[in-house]
């Protein structure tokens, strides 16, 4: 008897887990762009950013599936509804994350079995947590990569002289995070040349940047930008300068060649340059 006892409470033991497992996964996209056949129902929000695709897998014998979609800043929370939906039971099915979004945000989400809520349902009937963010639109993109370029430019002294002459020379800097940040001008011809050097260069750790900004510019600051950079981590991409006309250190013509990876290229009006 007590063998028996033994044996049975084994198999109890051993199957809980199976019992305990989640009905229902989740998964969220990161940085996805949309085919050009999606794109004519999926569109970006009016700040350039696409929707996160969640795609739910549901075991249940159910014909019609009640589904609640959480979403967080942060693993912990606080989650908030942001989706209620009704959906025919299938092997799987996608909705999505169309609700305002901030650029270099990372998004938890959780979903929810049945029509209980985040709070009220068993275990079981709450998924994993998935982890998703959009991708940006090429004008979302160049404008996170400027802005967040743009706050290593303090650091540098030389580089930020007012006339031409005091610009001449070197000076380096590093990231808050990781990386150098380099800076070298020289006279060349009747002008200057001015480098800008990133290597694996970051703040932040959410975006890296590496590459370099070229200006072949006169004795007042005006001419013309060459050399491309790449951001990587949370987006990833390029940035193309051979477009770009300067005047007073400033872009004034031309267009920036932005390509996120998995998308093509586009040129993007050098006005955006001044969008924070």
């Amino acid at each position: 008897m007590k063998k028996f006892f033994l044996l049975y409470m084994l198999i109890v033991l051993t199957t809980l887990p199976l019992f305990a497992q989640n009905t229902i996964k989740l998964k969220a996209s990161q940085e996805l762009y949309y085919t050009e056949y999606e794109e004519a129902v999926i569109k970006s929000s009016d700040n350039g950013i696409y929707p996160v695709r969640l795609t739910i897998t549901v075991e249940s014998a159910d014909r019609t599936l009640y589904v609640k979609i959480y979403r967080a800043t942060t693993a912990n929370g606080p989650y908030t509804m942001i989706l209620d939906s009704m959906q025919p039971n299938s092997e799987y099915f996608d909705l999505y994350d169309s609700t305002p979004m901030t650029p270099g945000i990372k998004y938890y989400y959780k979903a929810v079995l049945g029509k209980d809520n985040l709070q009220t349902a068993a275990p079981s009937l709450i998924s994993n947590v998935a982890i998703g963010w959009g991708a940006l639109t090429h004008e979302a993109f160049y404008v996170f990569f400027n802005t967040t370029l743009k706050k290593s430019y303090p650091k540098m002294t030389i580089m930020n002289a007012k006339s031409a002459l005091k610009k001449l020379g070197k000076e380096e800097t590093t990231g808050d995070k990781t990386g150098k940040f380099l800076y070298e001008a020289k006279v060349k011809g009747m002008g200057g040349l001015a480098t800008m050097t990133y290597q694996n260069y970051s703040d932040d750790n959410i975006v890296f940047f590496t590459g370099d900004m070229i200006t072949k510019a006169d004795m007042t600051s005006s001419g013309t930008m060459d050399g491309q950079m790449q951001m990587s981590g949370m987006y990833n991409g390029t940035i193309y300068f051979e477009n770009v006309t300067i005047k007073e250190s400033k872009a004034s013509a031309g267009t920036y060649g932005v390509k996120p990876q998995g998308t093509t290229r586009k040129e993007v009006d050098y006005s955006w340059n001044f969008v924070e």
